[in-house]
């Protein structure tokens, strides 16, 4: 071997690995699972060593014990900002009590029979009177004329969330600051006034403008498409986007932000603006789109991943999309350590590196096909590789016909983005969004008619549990790339060990699974009720629902477990729904 590098030593990409063991460890220590807890400092220990073993001239010894020593203050840094951040949540309950409540609305969707809010900059007067530094979900049921902005009052009782929901890290409400529940009825809450931020009403403005040229699933989609938001795509639509595997595009990322600095570029080049303020003004006005997108995990990986591309070039300096990645996920996690568990920023980073580390070697395998056919197809096929476990672990499920769809779909997205977002924005200044948008209206209604004229759904790969053996997967992937400087035949000999040790414990653990009798418990504001898988019959005992019940919760379980059908459903008191919503 003429290479004795095991790898090429990239700081920042240690420092990233070492962020994430550090976030993994205290994880397990706080959740008193030391052994896993141990387990994952043995192997930050282990990479730190690698540091040393791997023989590079680029860096002496001295360097390597500088870069493990930053390491280790990373991993201590992240994982004690991790710990710090559960045990507030944990310890921020209100225990139930009945306030009185004054707060701002950041998030409005729709949902059965009333509305969904998110409140921020909430104060309560009750038991204990002062700011809140969580937010809270409100639930209302009635007709409401509330809007993102508006400052409310209402009284009622604030009931506490924990880190563990469902028996699963809740992870989401976390990350979002989200600790605290509650329902009203309509009638029951006072408007203030209404004081939207410059991000809010720029959110505010393109729904506007959509809204006057737009309705249903044409206007739900591409409010979603722009901003991230699919608050108003009723459950079928998603999905049918989801079974689809095309549901990424409405997750502000690299194919929006991408495109927007493409675009930004191009005009600001015939300007002839200055390069170095060419940069500047490009990454300002993509940190602001990325505001008015509510800076989702998803953007800020772009928008950092993007800029430091454009300032490389700037200096002249060879563009590294793995150390530009690894600057994105160590700024993320060091300012918010929970989006680690989050299933967006998980998919939003796997599959970018998938890309990175399988698209060469795909595209070698492919290279029978014409250069650009094997090399399009060798992105969307990592893509779609890299996020098989997550997607399992996550829905219960994955899209084999996403490979193909992604193929069609995302140039055709590319195009349809920055059309609408032009026609949105130059129809909203003038006024004129039904002129502007009369063209993508029907472009939409096409995409939409396409997306649901087949039964995605039937296509989709379920049953298969993941577990653990997800870990060797991933590691498989690792070897399969080119980024460990190791001999062919050592490579396969690994890359065969781990991946059938992976196929077979998967198969062994989804056996299992799929012939086990388990029991789900879902509680939530809306929804109290226990399903009981067993090989006769699932059973569905309903405990308690409210009037504003939306059957997306029970789908949702339906999916990520496999329960297709519910062959009995008992009511243990007066529920306020239509029962039929549950058979």
């Amino acid at each position: 071997m003429k290479n004795k590098k095991l790898f090429n030593l990239r700081p920042f990409v240690f420092i990233g690995v070492g962020i994430m063991l550090g976030i993994i460890s205290a994880y397990f220590f706080y959740f008193q699972k030391v052994f896993l807890g141990i387990v994952f400092l043995i192997v930050f220990i282990g990479l730190n060593l690698l540091i040393f073993i791997n023989k590079t001239e680029e860096f002496n010894n001295k360097s390597k014990a500088i870069i493990c020593l930053i390491t280790f203050l990373f991993f201590v840094l992240s994982g004690t900002l991790f710990y710090q951040s559960v045990y507030k949540y944990d310890n921020a309950n209100l225990d139930n009590h009945y306030f009185t409540v004054k707060a701002k609305i950041v998030h409005l969707e729709e949902v059965d029979l009333g509305k969904k809010l998110v409140l921020n900059n909430i104060s309560v007067n009750g038991v204990i009177k002062g700011n809140l530094e969580y937010k809270s979900y409100l639930y209302v049921s009635g007709n409401v004329d509330l809007d993102i902005g508006d400052y409310i009052e209402f009284s009622t009782y604030l009931k506490d969330k924990f880190s563990i929901y469902e028996n699963k890290f809740s992870a989401s409400d976390i990350a979002r600051k989200i600790k605290y529940t509650a329902e009203v009825n309509a009638d029951e809450i006072l408007l203030i006034k209404s004081s939207p931020n410059i991000f809010e009403k720029c959110n505010i403005f393109i729904r506007n403008s959509l809204r006057s040229a737009l309705s249903g699933d044409e206007f739900a989609v591409a409010y979603a498409l722009l901003t991230g938001n699919g608050e108003y795509m009723s459950l079928e639509t998603i999905s049918s986007y989801r079974f689809a595997g095309v549901a990424h595009i409405f997750a502000v990322s690299g194919l929006h932000i991408g495109f927007l600095a493409v675009a930004l570029n191009f005009i600001f080049d015939k300007l002839r603006v200055n390069k170095f303020f060419k940069t500047i003004l490009i990454t300002l006005m993509l940190l602001f789109y990325s505001g008015i997108c509510s800076f989702s995990s998803s953007s800020i990986r772009a928008v950092i991943m993007t800029s430091v591309m454009l300032f490389s070039s700037i200096k002249g300096k060879r563009y590294d999309p793995l150390t530009s990645i690894s600057i994105a996920f160590i700024i993320i996690l060091i300012l918010f350590p929970i989006e680690l568990f989050y299933v967006g920023f998980q998919l939003s980073f796997i599959v970018v590196l998938g890309m990175l580390l399988l698209t060469r070697p795909m595209a070698r395998l492919l290279k029978f096909l014409p250069k650009k056919v094997a090399n399009s197809l060798a992105v969307v096929l990592s893509a779609q590789i890299s996020s098989i476990p997550i997607s399992l672990n996550a829905f219960g499920y994955f899209s084999p016909i996403a490979v193909m769809m992604n193929l069609i779909f995302l140039p055709a997205v590319s195009v349809i983005f920055i059309f609408i977002l032009l026609a949105t924005v130059i129809g909203g200044i003038f006024n004129i969004s039904a002129i502007t948008l009369f063209i993508p209206k029907y472009v939409l209604m096409l995409v939409n008619m396409c997306i649901n004229a087949i039964d995605f759904e039937g296509l989709l790969v379920t049953g298969i549990v993941m577990g653990g053996f997800s870990v060797l997967y991933y590691l498989t992937m690792l070897f399969l790339s080119d980024l460990l400087n190791i001999r062919r035949l050592l490579k396969t000999i690994i890359c065969v060990i781990l991946s059938v040790t992976c196929v077979v414990g998967t198969t062994i653990l989804t056996i299992k699974e799929n012939n086990a009798e388990r029991i789900y418990a879902v509680g939530s504001n809306n929804l109290c009720c226990t399903i009981i898988e067993t090989n006769e019959e699932n059973v569905l005992v309903v405990s308690g629902a409210s009037h504003f019940f939306s059957n997306s919760r029970l789908k949702s379980l339906s999916n990520r477990y496999g329960i297709d059908i519910i062959d009995t459903v008992i009511f243990l008191n007066e529920i306020s729904v239509d029962e039929q919503v549950f058979l």
